[in-house]
């Protein structure tokens, strides 16, 4: 598993870049496409949709901060504070496009809340990744 996590930290900008995009779309997509038609009674997972935006959001500032908020090794603080706060604001409109666009989606302050809590772990990731011989600017 580690092996993995050293292969995708090894990626250049670019992997980086289609990564977020990807991710992006697949945000987007999920989050405004209907799911009534499924039928999701055979599998019950406790609060599977609070995990999945936790995912969701924690992805975006990941993705986001190693396309943008890195220069060659070390982070810029305010590049990965910028997508963090992209990515609020980002969940906040899909949770308002849920709730205009779509007829059996709802928007609920707790997805909102696992959206923050899920960037903002992502946040602690990434600066855990900063090395430490040269402080954030």
């Amino acid at each position: 598993m580690m092996r993995g996590i050293k292969r995708l930290l090894e990626l250049n900008q670019k992997h980086f870049a289609v990564l977020f995009f990807l991710w992006l779309t697949l945000i987007t997509v999920l989050s405004l496409v209907s799911f009534s038609a499924l039928d999701t009674e055979a599998i019950r997972i406790p609060f599977v949709d609070k995990i999945t935006h936790f995912v969701f959001y924690f992805g975006f500032v990941f993705f986001g901060s190693f396309w943008l908020g890195r220069k060659r090794v070390h982070f810029n603080l305010k590049r990965v504070m910028a997508v963090f706060l992209s990515g609020v604001a980002y969940g906040g409109i899909m949770e308002l496009l849920q709730l205009t666009l779509t007829q059996d989606r709802a928007a609920e302050w707790t997805d909102m809340l696992s959206n923050l809590l899920g960037a903002s772990f992502a946040v602690l990731v990434v600066l855990r990744f900063n090395p430490r011989k040269e402080p954030l600017k």
